[in-house]
């Protein structure tokens, strides 16, 4: 029998490598081995989240939460993982299920913005599952891992800080 069947295996993922135009492999994607819903409510830490062409479902798991929502343009794939996360398990095989081609002109590259509020508001109802503890730890991780230090770049930008500071107050940031 196949290791990555089974009868608890209704959504699994992989790695993705990236290949550049020429095809030669740039860097490998590691997504968390462990995927849960505070790993996938960190939308900020797309660096854990598996790569979407590395992802692979069940037919009865698709039956069962349905098919992806084509009006979140910029979270399609991420509502899908937050709608499965809570009723199945997401499993992790250490090998490279896709390949993906590293390029300049995805949907994302040139708008900011406009991932982070839909991002937002598709993941701002699925806090309601986290225990307070995960709750706690959710806030904490968004406003000193992701907000905090967005905000005292800028500002260590535009008071043109020395380098040492600006690693001082990373530091600082991190013990909190």
């Amino acid at each position: 029998m196949n290791p990555h069947h089974g009868p608890n295996r209704y959504a699994i993922y992989g790695r993705a490598r990236f290949v550049d135009a020429k095809g030669n492999s740039t860097h490998d994607k590691m997504s968390s081995p462990v995927m849960t819903l505070p790993v996938l409510l960190r939308w900020w830490r797309h660096e854990l989240h598996p790569h979407q062409p590395a992802v692979f479902y069940s037919k009865k798991l698709v039956k069962d939460i349905g098919l992806f929502n084509p009006d979140l343009y910029f979270s399609i794939d991420y509502d899908y993982w937050l709608r499965v996360i809570i009723k199945y398990q997401f499993h992790y095989v250490d090998e490279v299920f896709a390949y993906a081609r590293s390029r300049s002109n995805c949907k994302t590259s040139n708008r900011v913005s406009d991932p982070i509020k839909s991002h937002w508001k598709v993941s701002s109802p699925y806090r309601r599952y986290l225990n307070l503890r995960e709750w706690t730890y959710f806030w904490k991780d968004y406003l000193f891992d992701y907000k905090l230090p967005i905000l005292f770049g800028d500002i260590a930008a535009r008071l043109n800080l020395p380098p040492r500071l600006k690693a001082l107050g990373r530091r600082i940031l991190k013990m909190i």
